[in-house]
């Protein structure tokens, strides 16, 4: 990104031309290349209205919570920052979350996401996270039919309620890293299955669509987990299990 100090006579320009925005920071007009919107992401879907409704909800009831508890959200989010991001497909906080309303928010809408109802305090003190799910997938596996099927299970009991996550990336061309699958998992093993996969089709109009593993003869995916507790502690993510699907 390039900033430069803009003279008097173009003083007065802002907003954005093509690839380019004019800003002022600080007192100082700056030009910057503008951001390309993430592919994947359809602003107006379901999905991504439910999660700004989620951060206006949350915003709101940031202002309702009592002093006590917004000093342990800020103690709680020292805690995050020491958080690096994970190699893998999810990323962590990392330092993205450096305030106490960054913490509640950020924590409070990943239970929203896996249906855990909201909390008001965090869980501080020696609270170890939850293990990440245990699976059969082995790794670079081959399968053949129209599902990839495997199990996943806590190598122990945690202690509160679990929700496993299950990722998927890079499936086709257009494919995009998205949550496949939200379930509820303890020392059982539980049953997924993976029947069709996302992808974005470019045309006069973008859309997202659900294409069924069966139609392609050879598909490869890549499968992440990560379990996620309802006192809102998270496991570290999974490594990538990369598979192949021949028909």
């Amino acid at each position: 990104m390039a900033k430069v100090d803009l003279g008097c006579l173009v003083r007065s320009i802002s907003g954005s031309m093509g690839g380019i925005t004019f800003y002022k920071k600080k007192g100082v007009h700056r030009i910057m290349s503008r951001k390309r919107k993430k592919e994947g992401i359809d602003r107006k879907s379901e999905k991504q209205i439910r999660i700004r409704e989620g951060f206006c909800y949350f915003h709101k009831r940031w202002l309702e919570l009592s002093l006590t508890e917004m000093v342990l959200w800020e103690e709680y989010s020292k805690h995050l920052r020491e958080l690096e991001r994970s190699g893998g497909l999810i990323p962590s906080y990392g330092n993205k979350i450096a305030t106490g309303k960054g913490a509640y928010m950020g924590t409070n809408l990943m239970l929203m996401a896996v249906g855990f109802p909201e909390i008001n305090k965090p869980c501080l003190g020696k609270v170890a996270v939850p293990p990440c799910v245990n699976t059969d997938i082995v790794q670079h596996s081959m399968y053949k039919g129209m599902e990839v099927k495997f199990r996943v299970w806590l190598p122990y009991l945690y202690g509160v309620d679990c929700k496993a996550q299950i990722w998927v990336k890079g499936c086709l061309d257009g494919g995009f890293p998205y949550v496949q699958e939200v379930i509820s998992v303890g020392v059982s093993p539980v049953e997924v299955k993976i029947r069709k996969v996302r992808k974005i089709m470019y045309g006069k109009e973008k859309k997202l669509i659900e294409m069924p593993i069966g139609e392609r003869s050879v598909l490869r995916m890549k499968i992440q987990l990560r379990t996620i507790a309802k006192n809102g502690k998270s496991s570290m993510a999974s490594v990538l299990y990369l598979v192949e699907v021949r028909n």
